[in-house]
């Protein structure tokens, strides 16, 4: 057993020595040093515990409760942490053009106080500040110290710089020097763009480095005359100069993996920003931290101090005291044993680095367990969406389903609400509900516009409307296929009557031809050259009468489906092998770092 404040225990010494002063001093000057009711308790006779009795179990509590201040601890062993953090180095634009006025008081102020803002706001970051014009100048260094860095910037002085212009490719040289030993680099720019129109030197040099640029304009493209004097504005052969908003900055944001804003009025601009950078970002190691894991076990002296006091202080009869006394040993042994909430807070410690270590392993047979464990006895949103994504992971995606629900975004923060939903989202998409997936997303954009869930909304779209038509044209072909029978039926009817209509005109036409056999003789005889004409209309009358032959029916040859037939078979044989949807959390960009633990 280790004392983590040993120093207290020299109390034990004023203790040990008021014991000594009160057993010898005369029984008038005890009652000086205690206040009359306490010495009323003290010196009463009817109790079976005398004076010098009950000053004992008073300076053994006394003794206890030094000992609880030291906290004593029994070490159970150490577990190595690795503080994980997004190291940015953000650049503040210093040139002459930052003292132009469209934004209040001018551009430079208004940048500062930007990233004043940012840097107050940045939850596990380390942020380096930067200055820059034709040169760069290191500001503060990278630090987790928030109130260092801006106290650095808020005493950055520019009012000496004259520099015209800006050296984006400079700046970009010295920001790779800074985060020379880390595999993820990210540099935000507070700026007005510069007066290059291409920066393609310093977009390679990025992409090399693996840089990732963010741009945040501190400009507007109506622009403004940028101050020099009091009441005097930069101008060149008498036309004062007018500073616009340089958009081809923005190539540099969106080429190297960044993102582009332009500042407004208000914290919205920095709260996107750094939402941004958090959801494109990648914390990197930056050390390693043993922790000492302790059994505490002041309570237990706590507990023992109170109970002497309840002896000390309170009035025992002579008799039968023992048993009271045994009654009040029982319940203070009952104290003692009751699970303790620190045991209990190192017990989830160890839980949680074991699920964590599982889950980036890659077991999730193992972490969905410990994380099930962890939301079920301390019930919090961000462990139902780590039990949540260990789910989404194994494919149970019904279970992870259910526990996105039991979050309660709207008390959440908005890029925590927006991981939730986007992950729903994915989920609904990957069991073919594609409505309830076109509702989490949508829900999802509320919070947060992002890129990626923007994609799978359109992908869900489209595949849901595909899902009609498929079910809509296989309406259809059942209908044509009902409809079929009916017809036939129909047909082969009309071709019966048709048949015996042509019977009975044939019966009638060889009467009509005996008896006028005799007068077509005599006609022929008389005008020969009428009969060929009488011939062929007897033949096209005969040809008319005679009824139609049913051709048989036979099964349509490969040659003879139809175009509608063939595109049917195709959807059958696309609902046989079934349709898969890229809706899954491990692609890079369907949101692989919102499976991450939270």
């Amino acid at each position: 057993m280790t004392f983590l404040h040993g120093e207290v225990l020299w109390l034990l010494g004023a203790v040990l020595v008021l014991w000594v002063y009160l057993s010898f001093m005369a029984e008038r000057k005890k009652s000086a040093v205690f206040a009359p009711h306490i010495w009323e308790q003290l010196v009463r006779k009817s109790s079976a515990l005398g004076l010098q009795g009950r000053l004992a179990l008073f300076n053994s509590a006394m003794v206890l409760m030094i000992i609880a201040l030291a906290q004593p601890v029994i070490e159970q062993g150490k577990i190595t942490i690795d503080e994980e953090s997004i190291d940015v180095i953000v650049a503040l634009d210093i040139s002459r053009s930052m003292k132009a006025t469209d934004l209040y008081p001018d551009r430079l102020a208004w940048a500062k106080k930007k990233i004043g803002t940012l840097i107050e706001k940045s939850e596990g970051m380390r942020v380096g500040v930067m200055a820059f014009a034709q040169q760069s100048f290191v500001v503060s260094a990278l630090t987790s110290d928030a109130d260092v860095a801006a106290y650095l910037l808020e005493h950055l002085d520019a009012d000496a710089i004259t520099q015209n212009g800006t050296d984006i490719d400079q700046l970009v040289d010295a920001a790779i020097a800074q985060l020379v030993n880390r595999p993820h680099k990210y540099l935000l720019l507070v700026t007005d763009g510069g007066d290059e129109s291409s920066y393609e030197e310093a977009i390679a040099k990025a992409k090399e480095a693996n840089l990732h640029i963010f741009v945040l304009a501190t400009a507007t493209s109506e622009g403004a005359p940028i101050a020099v004097e009091e009441g005097k504005y930069l101008q060149h052969n008498g036309t004062i100069v007018l500073s616009h908003l340089n958009e081809a900055i923005k190539s540099v944001a969106l080429e190297t993996g960044g993102s582009y804003i332009v500042s407004q009025r208000g914290d919205e601009d920095i709260e996107t920003m750094l939402a941004h950078i958090g959801a494109k970002a990648t914390k990197s190691a930056i050390d390693k931290r043993d922790i000492t894991q302790y059994l505490q076990l002041f309570v237990y002296f706590l507990i023992g101090s109170v109970v002497l006091l309840l002896y000390a202080f309170s009035s025992l009869p002579p008799k039968g005291w023992w048993k009271r006394m045994t009654s009040m040993g029982a319940v203070a042994l009952v104290l003692l044993f009751l699970p303790q909430e620190s045991h209990a807070a190192w017990d989830d410690f160890r839980t949680i680095a074991k699920a964590k270590e599982a889950y980036e392993k890659g077991d999730y047979n193992q972490s969905t367990p410990l994380y099930e464990k962890l939301a079920r006895e301390n019930p919090t949103p961000e462990r139902s969406y780590n039990w949540a994504n260990s789910l989404y992971k194994e494919g149970n995606y019904e279970e992870a389903i259910k526990r996105y629900e039991a979050i309660d975004t709207n008390a959440t923060t908005p890029t925590f609400a927006h991981q939730t939903l986007h992950n729903m989202g994915n989920s609904y998409a990957n069991l073919q509900r594609y409505n309830e997936a076109v509702d989490a997303y949508e829900k999802a954009l509320q919070f947060y516009e992002d890129n990626a869930t923007k994609e799978n909304l359109e992908a869900v779209r489209q595949a849901l409307q595909e899902q009609k038509e498929q079910e809509q044209q296989e309406g259809d072909d059942k209908s044509q296929e009902s409809q079929k029978p009916q017809d036939n039926q129909e047909q082969k009817s009309k071709q019966e009557q048709k048949g015996e209509k042509g019977e009975e005109k044939e019966g009638k036409n060889e009467e009509k031809s005996s008896d006028s056999q005799v007068s077509q003789e005599a006609q022929a005889a008389k005008k020969p050259y009428e009969q060929p004409k009488k011939e062929e209309m007897q033949e096209s009358m005969n040809e008319e009468q005679t009824p139609p032959t049913q051709k048989p029916t036979s099964t349509l040859s490969q040659e003879e489906i139809t175009d509608k037939e063939e595109a049917k078979v195709m959807r059958m044989l696309d609902s046989t092998h079934g349709t898969t949807y890229p809706f899954v959390i491990d692609q890079p960009h369907k949101k692989e770092q919102y499976a991450k633990p939270w």
